[in-house]
């Protein structure tokens, strides 16, 4: 509003009465008194007035009541709608709530400050000159005014036909979409009191949504002939300025909407920028889209037909080929409530309308070059497991090709060193007996590799039974206490039963404790510990060596893992023995690792589940 306004001021103070003249009269804008709520509404009914100051709190009606009544009088006689704004000392907000639902939709303090009221009165133009800038290009401009003035009458009858019905969602979605509009425009005036109608409706307030719905419909209208006329003007092209993206044209953007004329602005933005772009009406076509389509980066609006952007955001991020695909929600919506039910949906980012071109550039640059970089990780990763797959099969049939000669040089060998070594010298026996040791070591090697390939593949089921560990424990302690040079100490709780696969962890302890005599001296123990804990049981082996660093503490049990470095030289193994161990013990969802021991040498343990006996 601008120019000379009529004003009714209703004050039954009359000292107010002459201030607030005094500072509206000095604006230059015509004055009428109301002592009353009920004076106001005669002379509102006798004479149309720009707008109404409305004291809230009077002696007769209130100020809600005249309000109410001002304006369903205005709408039987089918004039123009005045605009009502309370004047008082205070608002709470229960007062403001109150105010919404008598139609009133501005306030200012007492006294009146002439400042505030003109600021009030200078909503600014219908059309601010943004929206060309943000368009760019005179044509895309047209394309846009054409597709709102097809598009908002249709919307305006289905959002009268919602507001008769109290169909609070057919309501809210197609007012959301009409601000959009409005807030892409840069249309000041509608977007307010599409913001206010939303507020309405969000509340329930279907009485005084129908009333706000004519003064809404008329902006509406408005801002179809100021797009008519804007485009009607020569349009010098803004300035050229410098491109955002330096990536080339292959960049493929889905630009969802369910509004034309929104999608257009977006979808315009982005092609001035030299992006690709293809477009959807909802939820359910931006799905179908990229099950077919490689798409870089979705801008998706949220109150969408069919399917709704945060359920759809949802159900790109729940499907593993579309999950990685940044989504950014352009929306509309003020609440803070929103933007945590869109992340809750899984949304990358957003971006408020109106629609900054930069802005758009920015954050679609951003999370596409996020997005490449990733798929050039995934590239580099299905290169890797292809290549891995190609090793571990040559691998396993090398090795299960090694087999049938070991064997047979084994068997030679042993059956030199037993029935020939009458007629062999000594140093031939001692070399016939060199290649049986030597043979049974490679032989079990090759078993190693073919085991960890089994397990690594799940080749080799788990034989599930009940295990005495005490049992097993002492076993194997017995086993190696017969053996020359080898000292070892059993600490064992007796009586301890799990399920597992008892040779499998056997053949786990077996490696532990080959591996700890190999660094232990022949002087010295190695210790076998069993404890018991709730929930699990653990067995440590330690050894008396050179104990293992910190930075191959991880390494030693991945595959042909070894401690490398003089200062730390170990005996010669075949890295495979703590994979297998490792491999075993997971499978049976415990943990193993190594740590160092209290007074040297290293602790190797591992951890079982326990679970009830059979």
């Amino acid at each position: 509003m601008t120019g000379s306004l009529n004003i009714l001021v209703v004050e039954d103070n009359e000292v107010n009465q002459l201030m607030t003249r005094g500072a509206l009269e000095y604006l230059g804008h015509r004055v009428t008194i109301a002592p009353d709520g009920v004076a106001a509404v005669e002379l509102a009914h006798d004479e149309n007035f720009d707008v109404v100051l409305m004291d809230l709190m009077m002696p007769g009606i209130t100020g809600y009541e005249a309000s109410r009544t001002i304006l369903s009088r205005a709408r039987e006689r089918g004039g123009p709608l005045p605009k009502i704004w309370a004047h008082t000392a205070e608002i709470s907000d229960e007062d403001i709530t109150k105010c919404r639902e008598s139609g009133i939709n501005r306030w200012l303090s007492k006294p009146i400050d002439p400042d505030e009221f003109a600021g009030l009165c200078d909503e600014g133009p219908l059309l601010q000159n943004e929206l060309f800038s943000r368009v760019k290009n005179v044509d895309a401009l047209r394309k846009v005014a054409q597709l709102y003035g097809e598009g908002y009458p249709q919307r305006l009858k289905e959002l009268r036909e919602a507001v008769a019905e109290r169909h609070s969602e057919a309501a809210l979605r197609v007012t959301h979409t009409l601000k959009g509009n409005l807030l892409n425009f840069s249309a000041p005036v509608g977007a307010r009191l599409a913001q206010e109608l939303e507020a309405l409706l969000g509340s329930g307030s279907w009485e005084q949504a129908a009333a706000v719905l004519p003064e809404f419909e008329t902006a509406c209208r408005e801002v179809e002939q100021a797009l008519s006329e804007l485009i009607a003007e020569p349009l010098e092209p803004p300035r050229e300025t410098t491109r955002l993206r330096s990536e080339g044209t292959e960049t493929l953007v889905l630009v969802a909407d369910a509004d034309d004329a929104n999608r257009a602005v977006c979808a315009t933005a982005l092609q001035n920028e030299g992006y690709r772009v293809v477009e959807a009406h909802d939820g359910q076509e931006v799905l179908e889209i990229l099950e077919s389509e490689p798409v870089a980066v979705v801008l998706m609006g949220v109150v969408m037909d069919r399917l709704g952007g945060f359920e759809a955001c949802r159900q790109v991020k729940a499907n593993p080929r579309t999950q990685m695909i940044p989504v950014l929600l352009v929306t509309a919506l003020e609440e803070p409530s929103a933007r945590i039910d869109g992340m809750d949906a899984g949304a990358d980012d957003f971006i408020n309308k109106p629609i900054d071109p930069r802005e758009v550039s920015l954050r679609v640059r951003n999370a596409a070059r996020g997005k490449s970089l990733y798929d050039q990780l995934q590239t580099s990763f299905e290169e890797l497991q292809r290549l891995e797959q190609l090793r571990d099969g040559l691998t396993h049939m090398l090795v299960h090709d090694l087999r049938t000669p070991l064997t047979a040089i084994k068997g030679y060998a042993t059956l030199l060193s037993s029935s020939f070594s009458a007629g062999m010298s000594e140093q031939q026996q001692k070399f016939a007996t060199k290649i049986v040791s030597q043979s049974n070591r490679l032989v079990d090697m090759v078993s190693e590799i073919l085991d960890v390939s089994k397990l690594e593949s799940d080749e080799m089921p788990l034989d599930i039974g009940a295990v005495n560990l005490s049992s097993l424990c002492r076993e194997l302690s017995d086993e190696w206490a017969g053996i020359p040079d080898k000292q070892l100490v059993l600490e064992a709780v007796p009586g301890i039963v799990i399920q597992a696969d008892g040779e499998l962890l056997s053949r786990v302890l077996s490696n532990l404790l080959s591996n700890a005599f190999k660094y232990t001296p022949p002087d010295k123990p190695v210790t076998v510990r069993l404890l018991k804990s709730q929930g699990e049981v653990e067995i440590q082996v330690l050894d008396q060596g050179p104990g293992v660093p910190d930075e191959f503490k991880q390494k030693i049990f991945e595959k042909f893992g070894q401690v490398s470095g003089s200062e730390h030289k170990r005996a010669q193994s075949s890295g495979l023995g703590l994979a297998f161990c490792q491999l075993v013990v997971e499978k049976h969802g415990g943990s193993i690792g190594v740590r160092d021991g209290l007074d040297g040498g290293s602790v190797f343990w591992f951890k079982l589940p326990v679970y009830q006996p059979v």
